[in-house]
């Protein structure tokens, strides 16, 4: 087993915790090579993963407009607070060379799957809340996610929604999206539209905004936040045929 010792000391003293701090040495240590000496990250993981989240949701919260609307607050979390943006943070931090695994799981390079390097991110985050306080992890979590989390709140993060749309529906009903205008009026700042989205024939959301685009912009933002809402996929005769 490689010893990540000294590299998890120089992780501590920059962030003020103690040389061989057990709990902090829990937070590297992978399911293949914990004991009843040495717990795995698994507790830990739970409790950064709510960390985690709750720092996004109060940065999210205080920086987007008062009048957004939740599902659009929490689909700018699912960009920020997810296992690729998350994986990729602990890898910038240098994370994934910390880890404490077993043999197999280093040999054959398991320790790097975004998966491990998610779960690292989480545990290690909830050992700087339990050891250091909340300023100290906002100022933590803020180092590595903070240009991230700048673009998601001005909207440059987020995917264009209606493309992310059409490739879903695509793949799901191998058809696209229909925008039908409610109303609309006036032109330029002055204008006002609202849309309906349908999908399939069945109306799945709504959206207002100033111009048709933009209007259908957002109401393809909520249709995506609410994907449970979506209809069912028609069977076509040939697959019903067969059943």
């Amino acid at each position: 087993m490689i010893d990540t010792a000294p590299l998890i000391d120089t992780f501590a003293a920059a962030w003020g915790i103690a040389p061989g701090d057990a709990l902090l040495r829990q937070a590297f240590t992978h399911r293949s090579a914990a004991s009843e000496v040495l717990p795995s990250y698994e507790r830990l993981e739970y409790l950064g993963d709510a960390v985690v989240r709750l720092w996004t949701a109060g940065k999210l919260f205080a920086g987007t407009p008062e009048d957004g609307a939740a599902k659009e607050l929490n689909r700018r979390e699912q960009v920020m607070v997810n296992r690729t943006s998350l994986a990729a943070a602990a890898r910038r931090l240098g994370l994934t060379s910390m880890v404490i695994a077993g043999k197999s799981e280093i040999e054959d390079g398991r320790t790097s799957d975004d998966r491990i390097a998610e779960e690292l991110f989480e545990a290690v985050a909830a050992v700087v809340y339990l050891k250091c306080g909340w300023d100290v992890l906002d100022v933590y979590l803020g180092s590595v996610l903070g240009g991230q989390l700048a673009d998601v709140v001005a909207g440059d993060g987020l995917p264009d929604a209606k493309s992310d749309l059409q490739m879903r529906t695509q793949a799901k009903y191998r058809c696209l999206p229909e925008y039908r205008v409610i109303s609309g009026s006036g032109d330029g700042r002055s204008a006002h539209f609202d849309v309906e989205l349908l999908i399939q024939g069945c109306i799945v959301s709504r959206g207002a905004g100033h111009g048709r685009r933009a209007a259908e912009m957002a109401a393809a933002v909520m249709a995506l936040a609410d994907e449970d809402g979506w209809p069912a996929p028609a069977v076509e005769e040939s697959d019903a045929a067969i059943r």
